[in-house]
């Protein structure tokens, strides 16, 4: 077999052996060992390129033992002479059973990875999962995000920008303070509402030009019934205006009904109308407030001769009703 290697010291040998041929013949605590020429030639170009650096050693010294790239997969039982980088720096290598390295060449991180681990690997960004893929985590944002994926839950940081951002539906930014470090607060109360001189929020009603905010307004003019259904379903009173030009007392009545009213039915709400030449009578939120009476089955009104029930006996000519509602 041939010995590749550091030569050592000369093995024991007999008077029988002939010094020129080692290993010719071995007694029993001695093995063969034969060193052909083209080793020794080997060995000596080895030692000349170890003792003047950058000499060129033999074809077969590059191929075998300074090599750039990694040594193909050898078989189980098979040996194969240590490997060197070309600057005689010896490599360790760990391979699997199939000659694959377990520690691969380091590739670019990509967003996004995959979440199955095939081989251990070894990186230096910070990740997080997001349910279905590891994504590169996005610290240390300072700018409007337009997405926000794998973000850190860290504590909290604020930076201060004498120029507020402005961000669009699902961006994100960092906390905003001022330039002592507080943290930017919005005062959700109208400026206008605000008295600082004498530490009170001042209110008054707006009016406004429309129909937002204001109640449905129901006149009757005709003069030809004492009875009529304003509008069927979930109702709000809040304010009616009726006259009674007759001598006697009247009852105005405002009915929980999906129909008009009828004959001995009973009102919900009941109000006298004086007897004179001309009365009117105003009631608003002094008695129904803010909030309105409810009216669940529909609203109507009446205009009686009593008081506990519905009586149609007045004369229609001699009322008008106004009743605002919702």
């Amino acid at each position: 077999m041939s010995y590749f290697g550091p030569v050592a010291d000369p093995l024991p040998t007999t008077s029988s052996q002939n010094p020129a041929s080692l290993g010719s013949k071995a007694d029993a605590a001695s093995f063969a060992v034969t060193q052909s020429t083209e080793d020794k030639a080997v060995l000596a170009s080895v030692a000349a390129a170890v003792a003047a650096p950058g000499a060129a050693p033999p074809t077969n010294v590059v191929a075998n033992v300074a090599k750039d790239a990694a040594p193909v997969a050898i078989a189980d039982g098979t040996v194969v002479r240590p490997w060197y980088t070309r600057v005689g720096a010896a490599c360790v290598r760990l391979v699997d059973a199939a000659g694959g390295a377990i520690f691969p060449v380091a590739s670019a991180s990509a967003d996004g990875a995959t979440n199955v681990t095939l081989v251990t690997k070894i990186g230096s960004r910070l990740e997080a999962y997001n349910g279905a893929t590891w994504d590169m985590a996005r610290s240390g944002l300072t700018a409007v995000q337009t997405t926000v994926v794998g973000l850190l839950n860290t504590m909290p940081v604020g930076r201060y920008n004498a120029n507020q951002p402005t961000l669009a539906d699902t961006n994100a930014v960092v906390l905003q303070v001022d330039s002592r470090g507080n943290l930017r607060t919005v005062n959700m109360a109208a400026p206008q509402a605000q008295d600082d001189l004498n530490q009170v929020i001042a209110t008054m009603t707006r009016p406004l030009v429309g129909t937002t905010y204001t109640h449905t307004l129901y006149t009757y003019f005709g003069q030809l019934v004492t009875k009529a259904l304003i509008l069927t379903g979930n109702r709000q009173a809040f304010s009616f205006t009726a006259t009674n030009r007759n001598s006697g007392i009247r009852y105005f009545q405002l009915h929980n009904k999906a129909t008009a009213p009828a004959a001995s039915d009973v009102p919900l709400l009941v109000f006298m109308l004086p007897g004179g030449s001309t009365t009117t009578v105003t009631i608003g939120n002094q008695f129904f407030t803010d909030a309105g009476v409810n009216f669940p089955l529909g609203l109507g009104w009446a205009v009686s001769t009593t008081v506990g029930t519905f009586t149609d006996s007045a004369t229609a000519n001699e009322h008008e009703v106004q009743v605002q509602y919702l």
